[in-house]
């Protein structure tokens, strides 16, 4: 009941955010704590509210392979310095993940997207 009630709350304040009239939004980890059904939902909700209204959303996230499905550009960061900036399709290269995170991986394309994965190794 506790995981459910957490859910609940953490959709709630993603869709009073996107709820606001503003024009630009900041999402901190809006995915933080959801199980990937919450946080596909969660993310599917943002993309719509961007393609619907026009508005831009500026998301932190964690999970490369959310990222790259959901977003139009990227923002690498390492060692709290920004690396990388650019559309999905350039920033989602090994040799830019590879340098970017210290692990080796191959990037795959999914079939019903198009878009980038990563499967680290």
């Amino acid at each position: 009941m506790a995981a459910t009630a957490l859910v609940l709350t953490l959709s709630l304040a993603t869709a009073m955010v996107l709820a606001q009239e503003a024009e630009i939004l900041f999402l901190d980890e809006p995915t933080n704590h959801l199980d990937i059904s919450h946080a596909l939902s969660t993310l599917r909700l943002v993309q719509r509210q961007t393609r619907e209204e026009g508005k831009t959303v500026l998301v932190i996230l964690h999970d490369l392979n959310l990222a790259a499905q959901f977003a139009d550009r990227t923002i690498l960061m390492k060692a709290g310095q920004i690396t990388e900036n650019g559309p999905v399709s350039e920033m989602f290269q090994p040799e830019i993940i590879e340098r970017n995170f210290d692990i080796e991986c191959s990037i795959e394309t999914r079939a019903d997207s198009g878009r980038p994965y990563v499967l680290a190794s």
